[in-house]
């Protein structure tokens, strides 16, 4: 649980980051699955999802790793929970 809350910390830290500055929308999704796959690997966590809103819209919804690991079942970001 440690892990988990370690990872979206840092998700949070790096989303407030991006508020303050001007992004480029087309590397925002690069950018996330860089930190994102990195913090799996280092933190040995199987899974996460992520969805990114803007204006009520959602622009980025995508899954990340495993949603059972021992199985190799992908995680689907619309249907995992974790």
């Amino acid at each position: 649980m440690r892990k988990l809350a370690l990872v979206f910390s840092t998700l949070f830290i790096a989303f407030n980051a991006f508020s303050l500055v001007q992004i480029d929308p087309s590397q925002v999704e690069p950018f996330m699955d860089g930190v994102i796959e990195s913090k799996l690997h280092d933190k040995n966590i199987a899974g996460a999802t992520l969805c990114i809103v803007k204006d009520g819209e959602v622009v980025i919804n995508k899954g990340y790793g495993y949603s059972d690991y021992a199985k190799r079942i992908s995680v689907d970001p619309d249907s995992t929970l974790f």
